[in-house]
């Protein structure tokens, strides 16, 4: 009877996340197996780079793939794992509370065992704008996306809520028993500045069933749509002078955000509803 050897398993250390500024990996094979690598999201073969010494990951967003081949030309499953090594860029989100909170506070976390704006309730935020939105501005994070509470400083509250980009949440009905908490919805809010700016475009048909078509202002350089979460959404965007369209055939019935951003570093928003 013939006994067929085992593949050879390749283990990684660490495995992908996020390490600012670089991080070293070492790969490990069982049957005294060759490890082959790539770093540029390809698939690796006995052709690819062959692993030696441990790996230095200094370039942001890595993809490091890689496979291990025994002596029999037995291989490893392939594995993939993507590093992160610079700090996402900073997000701004914007809440309007019930009237009858008289101090607004956030509270943020990445994980279970890391808070970006204090312990709870978190921190106070103290003003808020004409339209009556409590800004605050989310610069330390080190995840993409982050868990997010509003309070009455520490006493009624929002359900959880997360996100990975800039976003206008407004409060809505509140159940259950102290403490309180609040469902939210995803709205559009823009500055008194950005708002005059805003007026330069129009979207219709509003709501829409496939296509929607806009104008875009004059200093527009990016064209982008993403869902109520923040996801960027793949969508069939075509422009002509300064006239465009967007193909929502496909998405499933929701509602959906058209972003312009602009030359001058300013993000033109606009809500779209897909039937």
């Amino acid at each position: 009877k013939t006994i067929t050897a085992p593949a050879p398993t390749l283990s990684v250390t660490p495995s992908g996340g996020t390490y600012l500024g670089g991080t070293s990996v070492t790969l490990t094979a069982t049957n005294s197996a060759s490890i082959y690598y790539t770093l540029d999201n390809i698939t690796p073969t006995a052709s690819s780079t062959k692993y030696s010494i441990p790996i230095s990951i200094t370039a942001n967003n890595t993809v490091l793939k890689a496979i291990a081949i025994d002596g029999a030309g037995l291989s490893s499953k392939i594995l993939t794992n993507t590093y992160i090594t610079e700090a996402p860029g900073a997000i701004k989100v914007r809440f309007k509370a019930p009237e009858s909170w008289t101090t607004v506070a956030i509270y943020i976390w990445e994980n279970a065992s890391t808070t970006l704006a204090g312990t709870w309730p978190g921190t106070t935020i103290a003003t808020k704008d004409v339209d009556g939105f409590y800004t605050y501005t989310i610069s330390n994070r080190t995840a993409n996306s982050v868990g997010i509470v509003f309070s009455n400083r520490g006493t009624e509250q929002t359900v959880d809520l997360s996100t990975n980009a800039d976003i206008c949440w407004e409060s809505g009905t509140a159940s259950g028993t102290a403490p309180k908490k609040y469902a939210v919805t995803v709205v559009t809010c823009t500055t008194d500045i950005e708002n005059v700016m805003d007026n330069s475009w129009k979207l219709y048909p509003n709501p829409t069933r496939d296509i929607v078509h806009f104008s875009i202002p004059d200093n527009a350089n990016n064209i982008v749509v993403f869902s109520t979460l923040g996801k960027h959404i793949k969508v069939n965007i075509s422009t002509l002078q300064q006239k465009a369209e967007i193909d929502l055939s496909a998405c499933v019935p929701g509602i959906y955000y058209v972003s312009i951003s602009t030359k001058d570093c300013r993000k033109l928003t606009k809500m779209v509803v897909k039937m």
